[in-house]
């Protein structure tokens, strides 16, 4: 699993990697007709789950620097 802890930090922003845990986090946003709008609409469960697993989580590579890369 990857290391859920931010990578980049400012004042106001951290950044850090998805993590399976955020799934009902993507599954509320990808469910929004007006924040999926130009991102080809809207999201079952399913298939943001899909993405989750495909897009984001099977494709993160370490980051250069970090304890895991």
């Amino acid at each position: 699993m990857p290391d859920p802890s931010p990578w980049l930090t400012t004042q106001r922003l951290a950044l850090r990697r998805f993590t399976p845990a955020d799934f009902d986090w993507l599954a509320a946003l990808y469910s929004d007709a007006d924040v999926t709008r130009y991102l080809g609409g809207v999201k079952s469960r399913s298939e943001t789950q899909t993405f989750l697993d495909t897009r984001i989580l099977d494709t993160t590579t370490p980051i250069r620097g970090s304890a895991s890369g």
